[in-house]
C-alpha cells in the first residue's frame, strides 16, 4: 500500500493523528487488529512477585506430574541433582509436568521433552559449574541433533514458571558459553514469573541456526514477567537472541547486567557467518532496565555485514520500556550496510519509552544510535540527561523522529540530532526539546561529512536552541528536497530548506 502508513484505531484514540510522511502523503487509520505486531496477548502469570506459584498445593497438580524428589533429587544445595531431575523429565514423556518442591537443586543440561510444564514452589536451580562447555541449567533443543530447514522437528510446547535460576557470575565472573536457559530449534516456549540471578553468560540464550552443517530455527517464544539480576555487572545479557521469529520480551525487570565487554541487557545479534538466520517480529515491551552495564545499549539490534537468505531482518518493536541509571537505551546497527541496496522497510519502531541517565562517557551520550538501516520510527519517547541528546544517525534512510520529549540534554557540544554519511528522508516533527541552560549546543539537527536529502522539520518546539539545522565537514544537502514549517524557537537557514515558513521557520 504505497504512500500510506497504517496506524491503529487505538493509536488514533490516544492522539495519534494522520500526518506528514516521508513521501509527503498521509496516514490511514485502520482497525487495530490489522496492525498488531504483538505475537500474542500478555497474560498475567499465576505467580507471586517472588516467583512462587500462587495457591499451589499437591491436589492441584496435573495428573501426570513428576515430583523431582520422588526421583531422587535432594534439593539440599550440595548434592548434584542432574540425573534425578532428568529422570523426572523422562518419566512424564510428553503432556506432563515436572514439579520442584522448595529447595536448592544443583544441575546442568536438563533436557525436558516437548509438551512439558516445569514449575516450582520456592525452588532454586543452581548452575553446576564446569570448565567452560557450552551448556546451561536447562537446554531446550539439542544444538547438535535437532532442528532443520523447517521447524517440524523442533522441541515444542514448553512452559516454565515460578522457578529461580542461579548462576555463578558474581563469584566466577564472565563465561559467555554458560547460559541459565538455552534454546535452540524450539517452538512455542513460554518462560514466565521466574528469576535469573548472577548469570555468567546469558539468562536466556535463543540460538543458534547453522551449526555442524544443520540449520534450525526458533519461533513463538514468550519471556514474560521475569526478573533478571546480574548481581553486579559480571556476565553477559539477560536475553540474547541469535535467531528467532515471533519473540516477545515483556514486563520483565532487568538490572545490574553485562560486563564492560558485553552489549547490554537484551541483545539481538546473529552470528557473523550465519546467512541462514531469521529475525522477524521481535517485541520488547513494558520492561524496566536499571543500572545496565555493557558497551552498546540496554536493547541492541546488531546485524553483521552479511546478506541474509531470508532477506533483511524486520519487524522490531521496542515500546513502553523504562530505562534508568545506565547508558544508551537503544542501539540499532547493520554493520557496513548501505540501506540503498534494497528498498525493504525494516519496520523498526521505538516508541513510548522513558529514559534518564547520569552515566558519563561512552554509552551515556545519546538515547538512540541508528546506523545502516532503512525504516526507523522513534516516537512519543521521553529522554532526559543525555549528553548528546536524542539520536546519532549514520548511513540511514526513511527515519522519523516525532512527538518526543527531550529534556536537560546537551551537556556536550553536539546537536540533539546528529547525522552523517548518506542520510535520506528524515522526518523531525512535533518534538519538544530543551537543552541544558548554559550549554553551547545550538542546533536541533547537525549534518556532518556526507550527503543528506529529504530532511523535513515540522512543528517542533525548542527551548534554548537557536538554529534548526546546520552543516559542517563539507556536508552536502539537496536543499530543494528539504522542508521546514511551523517550528518554534529555532531559526531556519534559508540556504538549507526549500520552503521555510511559519514562526521561527
Amino acid at each position: 500500500m504505497p504512500g500510506r502508513r497504517l496506524i491503529s484505531n487505538r493509536d488514533a484514540s490516544r492522539g495519534e493523528r494522520p500526518g506528514l510522511r516521508l513521501n509527503g502523503t498521509m496516514d490511514e487509520v485502520i482497525p487495530e487488529q490489522a496492525v498488531r505486531r504483538s505475537p500474542r496477548p500478555i497474560q498475567a502469570p499465576r505467580v507471586s512477585a517472588e516467583g512462587r506459584v500462587i495457591g499451589l498445593n499437591t491436589s492441584q497438580l496435573p495428573v501426570r506430574t513428576a515430583n523431582v524428589k520422588d526421583y531422587g533429587a535432594k534439593g539440599d544445595g550440595v548434592s548434584i541433582d542432574t540425573a534425578a531431575i532428568q529422570a523426572a523429565c523422562d518419566a512424564v514423556d510428553t503432556s506432563g509436568a515436572v514439579y520442584f518442591p522448595r529447595g536448592e537443586y544443583i544441575a546442568r543440561n536438563i533436557r525436558p521433552n516437548s509438551m512439558t510444564r516445569m514449575f516450582g514452589d520456592e525452588a532454586t536451580l543452581i548452575y553446576e559449574a564446569n570448565d567452560g562447555e557450552f551448556d546451561a541449567i536447562i537446554s531446550l533443543g539439542d544444538q547438535k541433533t535437532v532442528g532443520g530447514v523447517t521447524t517440524d522437528s523442533n522441541v515444542h510446547s514448553i512452559h516454565i514458571s515460578g522457578l529461580t535460576f542461579r548462576g555463578n557470575g558474581d563469584t566466577l565472573g564472565l563465561n559467555e558459553n554458560q547460559a541459565l536457559i538455552h534454546l535452540s530449534g524450539v517452538s512455542d516456549v513460554t518462560i514466565v514469573g521466574c528469576s535469573f540471578l548472577g548469570m555468567q553468560g546469558d539468562g536466556i540464550y535463543v540460538g543458534m541456526t547453522a551449526f555442524a552443517a544443520q540449520e534450525r530455527h526458533n519461533e513463538r517464544i514468550s519471556v514474560i514477567g521475569n526478573v533478571f539480576d546480574g548481581l553486579g555487572n559480571h556476565g553477559r545479557q539477560g536475553v540474547s537472541i541469535i535467531e528467532g521469529r515471533d519473540v516477545l520480551i515483556a514486563e520483565n525487570s532487568f538490572s545490574r547486567l553485562a560486563a564492560s565487554t558485553m552489549p547490554g541487557a537484551v541483545d539481538i545479534e546473529p552470528n557473523p557467518y550465519d546467512v541462514t538466520a531469521v529475525l522477524r517480529d521481535i517485541t520488547v515491551r513494558g520492561n524496566t532496565f536499571t543500572e545496565i552495564g555493557g558497551n552498546v545499549g540496554d536493547v541492541a539490534l546488531y546485524l553483521p555485514n552479511i546478506i541474509f537468505n531470508d532477506g533483511p531482518p524486520r519487524g522490531f518493536t521496542f515500546e513502553d520500556n523504562h530505562h534508568s541509571g545506565g547508558g544508551r537505551p537503544y542501539y540499532i546497527h547493520w554493520d557496513s550496510h548501505d540501506p540503498a541496496v534494497d528498498d525493504l522497510n525494516m519496520e523498526i519502531v521505538i516508541r513510548r519509552n522513558t529514559a534518564e541517565t547520569k552515566r558519563e562517557g561512552e554509552g551515556g551520550d545519546v538515547a538512540v544510535l541508528i546506523m545502516g538501516v532503512r525504516g526507523v520510527v522513534v516516537a512519543e519517547n521521553s529522554f532526559s540527561g543525555f549528553a548528546r541528546g536524542l539520536a546519532i544517525v549514520r548511513n540511514t534512510a526513511d527515519c522519523e523522529f516525532s512527538k518526543n520529549t527531550v529534556l536537560e540534554c546537551g551537556e556536550l557540544t553536539w546537536s540533539l540530532l546528529d547525522c552523517a554519511g548518506e542520510v535520506t528522508n528524515v522526518v523531525v516533527s512535533r518534538n519538544h526539546i530543551e537543552k541544558r541552560e548554559g550549554h553551547v549546543i545550538d542546533q536541533l539537527l547537525v549534518a556532518g561529512p556526507g550527503l543528506s536529502s529529504g530532511v523535513r522539520m515540522v512543528d517542533n518546539v525548542t527551548l534554548r536552541v537557536s538554529t534548526l539545522m546546520a552543516t559542517y565537514g563539507g556536508h552536502r544537502t539537496l536543499t530543494g528536497q528539504n522542508y521546514a514549517r511551523g517550528n518554534v524557537g529555532a531559526a531556519v537557514d534559508p540556504a538549507l530548506f526549500a520552503k521555510p515558513t511559519g514562526d521561527g521557520g
